[in-house]
């Protein structure tokens, strides 16, 4: 037992006369260590945060929800070649699934396409998420107003030339003035503001425009 005693001390003192002979290789050793530990924790302090995110994110969408589009998000024995030739959905076929299909409780078209600039007079917000959709979508996706309010089933079936922004466009576009009905543009064409969506941080629907007009361009 003595023998076990007399080498636990020498070795600790062998340890400590090495760390105060060797000042710079301690110091840079600890702290590598340090940064080390550091980084570590921050990982794994962002991984945690981003997972309480998705599934927050996640949270709000209905697990009985179906999207029909032309892209795959998962393994497909399609080959990728093959599956970027499919056609996207037509409006048509949205009506032929709605007055076919039974047991559908909501169903909505959108069509997603690349960002634009929008514009109020001499202001500008550029690079915005634009969907163009059919009335349906509130019923379907978590969306908020935070004033105003979405467009109807009359204003969807007509293609009114109305729109609704996400708050951080109202705030680029309007400053602290209400934008409610105030006229804005977008692909050429005057749009009526008609709601603003509730702000949720950094998510998409922040800087979102939801309008019905590009039916009338489209179909």
């Amino acid at each position: 037992m003595l023998l076990y005693l007399r080498l636990l001390k020498e070795s600790l003192s062998f340890a400590l006369n090495a760390l105060r002979n060797n000042k710079l290789r301690t110091l840079l050793s600890l702290l590598g260590v340090t940064i080390g530990i550091f980084s570590i924790i921050a990982v794994l302090a962002a991984v945690d945060s981003m997972d309480k995110k998705i599934k927050e994110d996640l949270s709000d969408m209905d697990l009985n929800t179906i999207y029909l589009i032309r892209f795959s998000f998962g393994p497909s024995d399609v080959p990728r070649w093959k599956r970027e030739q499919f056609p996207d959905v037509t409006y048509e076929e949205y009506e032929y699934i709605r007055r076919s299909v039974n047991n559908i409780d909501k169903m909505s078209f959108n069509v997603f396409t690349r960002n634009e600039n929008i514009k109020y007079e001499d202001k500008t917000v550029n690079s915005i998420s634009v969907t163009p959709s059919t009335n349906e979508l509130i019923d379907i996706e978590p969306i908020k107003i935070a004033s105003g309010r979405f467009f109807n089933e009359s204003e969807s079936n007509s293609g009114s030339s109305v729109i609704i922004i996400g708050s951080e466009v109202a705030t680029g576009l309007f400053g602290d003035v209400d934008p409610m009905g105030k006229k804005i543009r977008l692909y050429g064409q005057k749009l009526t503001v008609i709601g603003v969506l509730k702000n949720k941080g950094k998510q998409l629907l922040v800087k979102v425009v939801i309008f019905l007009f590009i039916f009338q361009l489209i179909f």
